[in-house]
């Protein structure tokens, strides 16, 4: 049966970090392919990626830039079988797909073909799923597309937000590496083609990561503040004419009267601050500003906000 010996991975994220020990651990690892931060070309983008390009260096594994000119002659170097892309913030070109002729694979946080795309974990947080798949499938030049090879499942917390859930997929993603690695090898693998109902999983941005309270209900608002907690500041709102970032918010039975959406319906010390949303009401649980991190109702006190004001 073929063997998975020289493996490259593909990453620009610390999340890959315990695969690629995995694959070191078991002398696996070919090298690790990243990006320069000049490359990135935006930098939002850059995360951790220079934190994981110092502990590949501590760690002496080599390391290469996808865009270096060398690139292929690299992993000639490297005696290279295959890829494994995990955690890589640009898309492969079919030059180097084509030089793994076929095996080369994607780990990608989501059933596919659900959350296609760059940000999955953002995306289904902001639905407010609970239930997920880390998914191994080939790699193509149709972003997310190529037949699945194995999956694991794994829960959604009600109080996950974007880092913790990051977090439990970086821990469970060396034992799906390790089952499939196991699995082809043996000659086990059933390769299957996506079935199933298509959706994206995009960059998230100052457009789709906006919310408005006449459009939005009680449930978007939610799930849009634990997806975007920390890395996309929650929810922005706008208040006095500044722009404040609301990291978490919970679903309040406080009656809204009526009253406009965006309108803010109580400040109370026991109750907190209450504001009205399309289909009911929320509580703003945690407020950042450049002044500090506040609850609602410190929030609240400090800005100024009243019953009646409306938030935008």
């Amino acid at each position: 049966m073929e063997r998975l010996n020289k493996v490259v991975v593909f990453t620009t994220s610390c999340v890959s970090i315990p695969v690629i020990q995995l694959l070191a651990s078991q002398n696996r690892l070919a090298g690790v392919v990243t990006l320069s931060l000049e490359d990135l070309g935006d930098c939002r983008l850059v995360g951790d990626l220079p934190q994981l390009r110092q502990q590949l260096v501590q760690a002496n594994i080599p390391q290469v830039d996808l865009n270096d000119t060398r690139l292929l002659a690299q992993f000639d170097y490297w005696q290279a079988s295959s890829g494994l892309v995990f955690g890589f913030s640009h898309k492969i070109d079919a030059q180097v797909c084509d030089y793994f002729d076929g095996e080369i694979f994607n780990l990608h946080a989501s059933d596919l073909p659900a959350y296609r795309g760059s940000n999955p974990i953002y995306w289904q947080l902001r639905n407010n799923l609970t239930q997920t798949q880390l998914t191994v499938h080939r790699l193509t030049q149709q972003i997310d597309s190529g037949e699945i090879g194995l999956q694991a499942p794994l829960a959604i917390h009600p109080f996950d937000n974007h880092q913790s859930l990051s977090l439990r997929v970086m821990q469970a993603a060396p034992q799906l590496v390790a089952d499939f690695i196991a699995g082809y090898e043996a000659g086990a693998i059933e390769w299957r083609a996506q079935q199933g109902e298509v959706s994206l999983a995009p960059r998230v941005n100052a457009d789709n990561a906006q919310l408005s309270w006449s459009e939005h209900t009680v449930a978007d608002f939610i799930g849009a503040a634990r997806a975007g907690n920390p890395h996309h500041g929650g929810v922005a709102i706008r208040v006095n004419g500044g722009t404040f970032n609301v990291m978490q918010i919970t679903a309040n039975s406080h009656p809204s009267y009526g009253c406009v959406p965006g309108t803010v319906l109580a400040v109370d010390k026991e109750k907190g601050l209450i504001v009205a949303a399309k289909d009911g009401a929320v509580r703003l649980d945690v407020i950042v500003a450049q002044s500090g991190y506040y609850s609602g109702y410190q929030f609240a006190v400090f800005y100024q906000l009243d019953a009646g004001m409306i938030l935008g």
